[in-house]
């Protein structure tokens, strides 16, 4: 994409910037006795959430409504209706190289100036927030004349620098050029992240998928549609979340990026306020002694010291406080194994977890912060030997609606019992009942002759309505699992997040003649079911019934505490 290239672009430019330290760089006049500092030049300049690089070095503040992409140390910042070509936009850059230590900030412009598209006027030598810099404005070449911006360059330390670049159309520079100024007087800066490869962004000891690099371009409290720039058009998208129980009207968006399993959540509004990656790198797992050594406020830097290589397993905002940013880093084991996870309000910890397989950890006593989502995976299923080893559902799914009474006692003999509808019943019926002597109850509804009746009208003396019930099945299903079970959903996707198929519970025909099939996955403990309501011939659940009533654990759970990661197919 347009905005990917321009990035790389201004990486390699900073390549080739690097490569000529010390040999190209154009001397400079001493500097001024009196060195200007650089403030924002307009009143009232309103700045967003910061964001930090941590490979550049630099946390900066956004501008609401600008779209923001990331790649490793740069980072891009677009005006609405503008575009990565012409602006207005904001491009920022970070590195460190030692050959520098001897250039100054102004000898570094000089150099980068070589190699754009513009004109450097205006040069001055300049003090931001106490560092040294140096500043120009951009006047456009004979190709780009009606391009201008500014550019910036401090150097926090002898070795590392950072460059900024405000570039727009000349109606709209007088819109961002205050907007640059903020940028560049509010930028701060730490050491970058120098253990981390220049081609990946995490340690190479973790098997990072394709897709990761993919997956922290994206940023929160940015437009889905910048999201859907960076990742491709989303294979999934279900409407009316609830984010964490409070963000009505929230929407969930899932992306396969390189094969990596990518899910966003935005508000109503449309901005990003989850994203979390659900394809789990390999790694090697801390122990708990390690893990033990995290403490609150440490550093991401200082808890990778003690953990080793970990990754970004989500990153969301606070759902009463958009402005409260949290994300957790995990340090995963091999394949199955397990991973610790260290939970990150803002740049400190603020809780800590060891999520292994099967093992539920302590009771989660912070009130203050959210939970720190623990890993998923399907539960048990005994479709295959359970439900299908009951020869009488295998009798129950294959007697259709629409079919007699004769046909169903030509199948499964007299009924147990017979349970007649009441007299002021819309629908008058007898229900014929079975109870199997392997497991189960089964129910045949049959519809009266009802000469005042409205409903059904054409189904006297047919079959209206089965059900199958206490089956018996043998399933670790919990509410962590109903949780992740949407509207929307197809069978084959709710299948594959229940570990296997689900039977049928119900079959019938509403009040207006439409034929329904309900199926239904139950749990052994807690009296955990999920049930998904079809209309026959279509491939997306209407309706979702479920009940955990005994899972005290999890009563307040929500479905952002759970990552549920899916075999593969």
């Amino acid at each position: 994409m347009k905005s990917r290239q321009f990035i790389l672009y201004l990486a390699l430019i900073f390549t080739i910037l690097l490569a000529a330290c010390g040999k190209t760089a154009v001397p400079t006049a001493p500097p001024t006795a009196q060195v200007p500092t650089v403030t924002p030049t307009a009143a009232g300049i309103v700045l967003g959430l910061q964001q930090r690089s941590e490979a550049g070095g630099y946390a900066f503040y956004t501008i609401p409504g600008f779209s923001i992409q990331t790649d490793r140390e740069a980072t891009i910042m677009v005006a609405p209706g503008g575009n990565v070509d012409e602006g207005p936009a904001i491009f920022m850059l970070g590195t460190v190289d030692p050959g520098t230590e001897a250039m100054t900030p102004m000898e570094i412009l000089e150099l980068f100036s070589q190699t754009i598209p513009f004109l450097t006027d205006n040069k001055q030598e300049v003090t931001i927030k106490g560092l040294a810099g140096a500043t120009g404005d951009l006047v456009g070449m004979p190709e780009n004349a009606h391009l201008m911006g500014r550019i910036g360059v401090i150097v926090p330390e002898a070795g590392q620098y950072f460059l900024v670049m405000g570039v727009s159309d000349e109606p709209r520079w007088e819109e961002l050029a205050p907007y640059f100024d903020a940028v560049l007087n509010t930028t701060e800066f730490f050491a970058p992240a120098a253990a981390t490869p220049a081609e990946s962004p995490v340690p190479a000891a973790l098997g990072i998928p394709e897709g990761y690099e993919s997956y922290l371009s994206v940023n929160l409290m940015s437009p889905i549609q910048d999201a859907i720039n960076i990742l491709g058009e989303p294979y999934q998208k279900l409407e009316e979340h609830g984010y964490r129980g409070y963000l009505l009207q929230s929407t969930i968006y899932r992306f396969l990026v390189e094969e990596t399993e990518i899910e966003l959540i935005a508000e109503r509004t449309g901005n990003v306020v989850y994203k979390a990656i659900k394809t789990i790198p390999e790694g090697t797992l801390p122990t708990a002694e390690q893990l033990e050594q995290v403490e609150a406020g440490m550093t991401l830097a200082e808890v990778n010291a003690i953990l080793g290589s970990g990754y970004l397993l989500t990153e969301f905002v606070s759902e009463k406080d958009t402005s409260l940013r949290y994300s957790v880093h995990a340090y995963p084991g091999a394949a199955g194994e397990g991973q610790a996870s260290v939970l990150f309000l803002e740049d400190d910890v603020v809780n800590k977890i060891m999520d292994l397989p099967g093992v539920d950890p302590l009771p989660y006593t912070d009130t203050i912060h959210p939970r720190i989502p623990l890993l998923l995976y399907p539960p048990t299923n005994s479709y295959q030997t359970v439900v299908l080893g009951n020869p009488d559902y295998n009798k129950f799914v294959n007697i259709p609606l629409g079919s007699t009474l004769a046909d169903i006692k030509a199948v499964f003999g007299e009924p147990s019992r017979e349970l007649k509808s009441s007299d002021t019943a819309a629908i008058k019926s007898t229900t014929y009942i079975y109870n199997s002597a392997t497991a189960g109850e089964f129910g045949f509804k049959i519809k009266e002759p009802d000469p005042n009746g409205l409903l059904l009208q054409d189904k006297d003396g047919q079959l209206i309505h089965k059900y199958a019930s206490y089956l018996k099945e043998d399933s670790n299903l919990r509410t962590r699992h109903i949780l992740q079970v949407k509207k929307g959903m197809s069978l084959e996707q709710i299948t594959r997040i229940m570990g296997g198929e689900g039977r049928i519970y119900e079959n019938k025909y509403d009040d207006n003649g439409q034929e329904l099939i309900s199926y239904i996955w139950a749990g052994t403990q807690y009296s955990s079911t999920v049930s998904a309501v079809f209309k026959a011939g279509e491939t997306t659940a209407m309706t979702i019934n479920s009940s955990a009533q005994d899972d005290r654990y999890e009563l307040n759970s929500r479905y952002e505490d759970y990552i549920l990661i899916l075999p593969a197919d």
